[in-house]
């Protein structure tokens, strides 16, 4: 139907399963690797199964879009995920800044999501983009990054895999997560930076 989104790891769309006699709406994330090397190739699909698998116990939470597919194709790899209308939380933040009673369930909202989350996955990629608010007024947690991740893993000259690109977002993030050894914590953080633009209308990176 559309391009919803594009970034160095691949491109994100909204399609429509014409399978379905209601021809319903959802979403397709594309991977692409960063070398179509054989070796490569075969590592980036053991760890893209074994994110997407992770992802899809997460999807049993209402507050994260359920894995409805997962395939392989020309060498890049696609995750197929419900689609949840609604508009994003930086959407809200244009339209005006949050009060502290708004913020306060904000946080309230997005920390039951990550207690579940924490269980097994980090995210990774917090901030208002990623944060869709249903129409039941529910958050929504879309997007995580571990699966972007594997758009810039490759082969070192002793044939062992690194990551050549960390995940995240400049601003959100916390300075750790450059040294790309994540851990709950920066989640957490993100989350605070993402109140703190909500309450002030900043982008965290503008704040000095």
């Amino acid at each position: 139907m559309r391009l919803l989104g594009e970034g160095d790891y691949g491109q994100t769309y909204l399609v429509q399963d014409q399978q379905k006699l209601d021809n319903s709406l959802c979403v397709i994330k594309q991977i692409k690797p960063k070398s179509k090397n054989p070796v490569l190739l075969h590592e980036v699909k053991r760890l893209f199964e074994e994110e997407a698998q992770i992802i899809f116990n997460q999807g049993s939470h209402n507050q994260i879009p359920a894995i409805l597919d997962e395939f392989e194709e020309n060498q890049d790899f696609y995750l197929v995920q419900e689609y949840v209308e609604g508009n994003s939380l930086n959407y809200e933040i244009d339209q005006g800044k949050f009060d502290e009673d708004e913020a306060k369930k904000l946080l309230e909202d997005v920390l039951q999501i990550l207690t579940f989350v924490h269980r097994e996955v980090l995210h990774l990629d917090i901030k208002p983009s990623n944060l869709i608010r249903r129409s039941d007024g529910k958050i929504v947690l879309i997007d995580f990054g571990s699966l972007k991740q594997l758009s810039s893993v490759t082969l070192n000259d002793h044939k062992q895999l690194i990551i050549t690109r960390f995940v995240g977002t400049h601003g959100y993030m916390p300075k750790e997560q450059y040294t790309r050894n994540p851990n709950p914590s920066n989640d957490l953080y993100a989350l605070g930076m993402t109140v703190v633009h909500a309450l002030t209308g900043l982008f965290p990176a503008e704040i000095g």
